[in-house]
Formats: C-alpha cells, sequence, structure tokens
C-alpha cells in the first residue's frame, strides 16, 4: 500500500510540474496521504505497545517460573524423609516446575525413592509369606534392618516387629516345653540309676552278711546290752530317736551359708564363689534345686551360663 501510495505521489508530482494536476485533485491526495500516515504511526504504536505487552509477560512468566522451581527445589529438600508418597510429590512438583530430570537434586530423590520402594516390598513379602520358624525370624529381621537403614517410615516395620515378637514367643513356649520334657527324661533316668545303685548295694550288704554269718557259722553270738544308750534313744511315748543317725534326711542342716563352701581339687573358683553370693542372699541357694530327694539321694539342680540353660545338671547321691 504504502509502494502505492508512494508511486501515486511520484505521478501526482510529475502531473503537478508539468501543470497538468487540477488544484482539486491534489488536495484530496494531500488529504489521503496524511490520513494514511497518521494511520501508519498508530498501527506502529499498538505494535509497540503489544511487544511491550508480551515482553512483561514473558518476564513475569519467567520470574513465575523461577519461582515456583525455587520453591520446588526447597520443597524437595525439605521432604527428603522416608515417606514414599510425600517424597514422590515433592519429585512430580519440582519437574512440574521446571526442574529437569537431570538434575542432581531430582536424581538423588528418585535414586531414594527407589530403595524405599525396596525395603517396602522386601517387608511385603516376609509378611506375605507366613511362616513362623526361627528361619523367618531371621527374614523379618533383615527385612526390618534394611527398612530402617534406608529410612523408610511405614506402619510394615512396626507390623514386622511384631510378628517377630510372636513367632519367638512362640518358639520360647515350644523351647520350654522340650526342655522341660528332656528334664523330666532325665529325672526319671536317675531315679532309675538311683534305685539300681541302692538294689546293688543292698545285695552286696547281704553278700557280706552272709558271708560273715558263714565264717562265724555255729559260733554263738553274744551281744551285750547296753541299758544306758538305749535308755538315751527311747522316748516315753515308745518312739526310738537316734542321735547320731537321724531317720530324715535334709538337703540343707541349719540352713546354708558362704562359710559351708570348701574348694575341692576339681572345684572351679568362680563357680564356688557365684555359689558363695548366692548363699549370703537368704535362700536362693534354695532355688538352684528344682527337684530333689534326699533319701534317695537324688538332686536336680539348674545351671545356666550367659542367661542359657545347660544341659545335663542333674546329679544323683549314692
Amino acid at each position: 500500500m504504502q509502494q502505492m501510495w508512494a508511486k501515486e505521489s511520484e505521478f501526482r508530482a510529475f502531473l503537478q510540474s508539468t501543470g497538468w494536476l487540477p488544484e482539486e485533485d491534489r488536495k484530496e491526495i494531500e488529504a489521503a496521504w496524511k490520513a494514511w500516515n497518521h494511520a501508519e504511526e498508530e498501527k506502529k504504536r499498538l505494535e509497540e505497545d503489544r511487544r511491550k505487552e508480551e515482553e512483561e509477560a514473558a518476564r513475569k512468566r519467567l520470574e513465575e517460573q523461577r519461582r515456583r522451581r525455587t520453591e520446588a527445589v526447597e520443597k524437595l529438600l525439605a521432604d527428603q524423609c522416608g515417606e514414599i508418597s510425600k517424597l514422590q510429590g515433592a519429585i512430580n512438583t519440582a519437574l512440574g516446575a521446571g526442574v529437569p530430570e537431570g538434575d542432581n537434586l531430582v536424581a538423588d530423590a528418585t535414586q531414594r525413592v527407589q530403595e524405599l520402594h525396596s525395603a517396602e516390598e522386601l517387608l511385603q513379602q516376609v509378611l506375605a509369606s507366613g511362616a513362623s520358624g526361627t528361619a523367618a525370624v531371621q527374614e523379618l529381621q533383615n527385612a526390618v534392618e534394611h527398612a530402617t537403614a534406608a529410612g523408610l517410615t511405614s506402619d510394615l516395620i512396626q507390623q514386622a516387629r511384631d510378628k517377630i515378637t510372636q513367632i519367638q514367643g512362640a518358639l520360647s513356649a515350644e523351647e520350654e516345653a522340650e526342655r522341660k520334657r528332656k528334664e523330666a527324661e532325665r529325672l526319671r533316668k536317675l531315679q532309675e540309676e538311683a534305685k539300681e545303685r541302692r538294689r546293688k548295694a543292698e545285695e552286696e550288704r547281704k553278700r557280706k552278711e552272709e558271708e560273715d554269718r558263714l565264717k562265724r557259722a555255729g559260733e554263738p553270738k553274744i551281744v551285750e546290752a547296753n541299758l544306758t544308750l538305749l535308755k538315751s534313744v527311747a522316748e516315753r511315748n515308745g518312739e526310738f530317736t537316734d542321735n547320731v543317725f537321724t531317720p530324715a534326711v535334709e538337703l540343707f542342716l541349719d540352713g546354708f551359708n558362704p562359710n559351708d563352701i570348701h574348694q575341692g581339687e576339681l572345684g572351679d573358683c568362680w563357680f564356688l564363689s557365684a555359689i558363695a553370693c548366692l548363699s549370703a542372699h537368704g535362700k536362693l541357694v534354695d532355688k538352684l534345686f528344682t527337684y530333689y530327694d534326699a533319701e534317695k539321694g537324688l538332686y536336680v539342680v539348674r545351671f545356666y551360663k550367659n542367661g542359657v540353660f545347660q544341659e545335663g545338671s542333674c546329679g544323683a547321691g549314692g
């Protein structure tokens, strides 16, 4: 359009120079030219205003993007916790704010989410297995340690710990029942051994009596009665008491104290000192004897070493 007006103006100027352009036509052309120039200037002004508005809008968008990115990074730093959903939400917010996936902070957070997912899946697997043995306890403990090391925040950790406690309680009950069964079996064997020793001792006594009787066969036996001794052991009610050999056998006579302990050739000083410490506090020594039959010479003693019951703690006297 501008080129057309320029050509028209040149044409009119040529006609005017030759005197061929009428005055009336010349004024119309000048007015149109001025109007066109004004329109062009207004157009330029509008385009400049539009350009400035677009630049301002772009600047504001850039500032808003930078602000959102800064807030997203700050949130990502603040949400470096063990809660998977919260950390993943912070990552999504950062990516949505324009933080690139290759950013070190986003990459580290993504790696952490993967580690937390791995720990969570391991917990879910061992909890869903339904196993209840010693191996299951070990697997649960490993899963809890892995989740704790990863910093996982989840109810699954407490569920695994509760499961460990439950299994260990069941195992302890089974172990206690097995221990009692074995202890009863050992006690039965000791009773049989003690009975067998008494039988053999009685047979030996009878054999010696028979030998003595045969050696003195035919010889009259004269036993002098000691009336003074008989009076000392015979009570008025007719019951017989022996001041030397009492009819009843007691486990401890007049209590127990550290002075009763004497180390022999095979005694361990650490063991005897432990017994001495027990004897200095009331009747703690009595608690070592879970079962005893003093008349039969049968004693069952329970010992623990480092909190663990020691096998083979039963013994029998002659």
